[in-house]
């Protein structure tokens, strides 16, 4: 090969490689990449143990910090900060494949207005919302904009925002989760894997 085959080689090649980086960061979540493998995503955790004893001997004793899902399924559980704020971060592994995080946090009454900046942070990163849902458990609060805090607080309001891009899928949650209890969590699953993760979910009935 000439020199200058060389250099278009070289070139090519080069953007070969900025194509595939870009990709892969766009597939990233906490510093992972979809389908990593546990020893890989390991090396992504700050793991914010030691400030939370409490929370670490209780999540010890629960017995999920490490847990077999099912038999292609295992699940990991650490203590972390998530924009500041202490929070339990769990991963799932299809095969020693990464494809779910999840976010939840110990103290789950924010307010309205923290709950949209953390959203503002998510569509930064992945574009706007593909829906915004706000569900009224109960409506003694609905006409009082400046209530709906405490209507969270409450479990009267949930409220779920969700991105969906060509890597990742992701759902924010603050309020009433369903159960009339009160929770926020953020949720992640790989699009390429979500088939295959929810195919691989025990079926308990």
């Amino acid at each position: 090969m000439n020199k200058k085959g060389l250099i278009k080689y070289f070139f090519a090649a080069v953007f070969v490689s900025v194509i595939f980086i870009t990709e892969e960061t766009q597939a990233q979540v906490r510093g992972t990449v979809w389908g990593s493998s546990y020893e890989d995503v390991q090396k992504t955790i700050n793991d914010a143990s030691e400030y939370e004893p409490l929370l670490a001997l209780a999540l010890e004793m629960s017995g999920t910090k490490e847990v077999n899902v099912s038999n292609r399924l295992k699940a990991y559980t650490t203590i972390q900060f998530t924009g500041g704020e202490t929070s339990f971060v769990g991963y799932v592994f299809l095969d020693d494949r990464l494809s779910k995080i999840g976010v939840k946090f110990p103290e789950p009454n924010f307010t309205v207005e923290e709950f949209e900046t953390i959203a503002s942070r998510l569509t930064e990163k992945y574009g706007e919302p593909n829906s915004e849902d706000w569900t009224w458990y109960d409506e003694t609060f609905i006409d009082m904009k400046n209530e709906y805090s405490y209507a969270i607080e409450m479990a009267h309001l949930g409220i779920t925002y969700t991105w969906d891009t060509d890597k990742t899928y992701l759902e924010l949650s603050t309020g009433n989760d369903g159960t009339g209890e009160t929770s926020f969590t953020i949720t992640y699953y790989s699009n390429e894997l979500y088939e295959e993760y929810e195919s691989a979910l025990p079926d308990d009935f």
